[in-house]
Formats: C-alpha cells, sequence, structure tokens
C-alpha cells in the first residue's frame, strides 16, 4: 500500500510543474499584452500589434492606431510569443472559450470601455477606436 502512495505522491508533484511557468510568461511578468498577427479574412491584409482586449464583438488591436477587429473579419490569429493554443484558426469558430483565453492575455483583460477607453485614446492621442468594415 505505500509503494501505491509515494507512486501517486511523486506522480502528482511530478504533474505540478508541467507546462508553462508564470515567470516565462511575458504577459505574465510585463504589463503589455500578448503581440499578435491577425490576418483579415478575403485580403492579404495582417496587422501585427498588441492584444489590448478580447470580448465577444472581436478583438482590439494596437497597430499604429488602437483598432477594432470584429470576429468576422478575423481569419488568423497568431499569439506571436504564446503557445500556439493561443492562435486562432479560420476553421475555429471565436467560441467563448477562446475568446477568453484571449482575453486573459491581453493589456486589459477586464475589457476596454467607458472611462478607461477614453484614457487609453487619450493616451494613444486618438479621439476614437478605428473600425474595420
Amino acid at each position: 500500500m505505500r509503494p501505491t502512495i509515494l507512486i501517486a505522491a511523486l506522480l502528482l508533484a511530478g504533474g505540478c510543474v508541467w507546462g508553462i511557468r508564470p515567470a516565462k510568461l511575458p504577459v505574465a511578468t510585463t504589463p503589455e499584452g500578448a503581440r499578435v498577427s491577425v490576418v483579415l479574412t478575403g485580403s492579404k491584409t495582417t496587422l501585427v500589434g498588441e492584444l489590448f482586449a478580447a470580448d465577444s464583438s472581436g478583438l482590439l488591436v494596437h497597430h499604429q492606431r488602437l483598432t477594432r477587429i470584429p470576429w468576422t473579419r478575423i481569419g488568423f490569429v497568431d499569439a506571436m510569443t504564446l503557445p500556439d493554443t493561443y492562435d486562432l484558426f479560420a476553421k475555429d469558430a471565436a467560441t467563448p472559450a477562446k475568446q477568453r483565453r484571449l482575453a486573459l492575455v491581453s493589456r486589459f483583460p477586464q475589457g476596454l470601455s467607458g472611462p478607461l477607453l477614453a484614457q487609453v485614446l487619450a493616451a494613444l492621442k486618438q479621439d476614437a477606436v478605428e473600425e474595420l468594415p
């Protein structure tokens, strides 16, 4: 019986160190959001920038200007400094779980609206969020 408990304890202890550690996760050690590359559907346009927020309507990416990209316009998202589990492929639906996963590695995981959005736009010297059609 004791060898079984010892083996179970060793397996449990070993399982606790599996995966990426916060010390090696850039968005856990800096205030910046993940760097993403977003390929737009129906065009060859790729936006590369910092992920400011992700919500049910799309992504807010700072690429020269703070830009909202609706989920319907997104063909592919590559979270450049993160594991592939954060990438969103064209065939994938932007499910609420995937939206939340991207939100957690953004600069503003709680979302960006209201007075906070006004402060961010003022700091960026931008009148409004640029909306992709």
